[in-house]
């Protein structure tokens, strides 16, 4: 029995509890992912000469050491929350949301 004990108890200490990151901190990351994604298909693709596999994950490696996550954490979160709309949905209202009032600034200003 003692040993049954043991044996679980190193069983669950040693399985990997998920890091949840919260909805700013996702939204963040998912911002600058979504950015990343943009700027290698139309950009990138244009050159050629440039490794656009290479480039790509050299360029999320970035973003996620920036926020001191890892790749695997990035999509874990990912499933979660796109498993849970109602976590997701708001998440890229704000997405959404900012990528429109930037789109507005800049709209404005070459009215200027």
């Amino acid at each position: 029995m003692m040993r049954l004990l043991l044996l679980l108890t190193l069983i669950c200490s040693c399985t990997k509890k998920k890091e949840i990151l919260p909805p700013e901190k996702m939204q963040a990351v998912m911002w600058e992912y979504i950015k990343a994604d943009i700027y290698v298909s139309e950009y990138l693709k244009k050159d050629s000469s440039i490794n656009i596999e290479k480039e790509h994950a050299a360029i999320l490696k970035k973003i996620f050491a920036k926020y001191n996550i890892s790749k695997e954490i990035f999509f874990e979160n990912y499933q979660y929350y796109t498993s849970r709309s109602e976590l997701m949905n708001p998440l890229l209202d704000t997405i959404f949301a900012r990528q429109t009032k930037k789109n507005e600034i800049q709209i404005n200003k070459i009215r200027r």
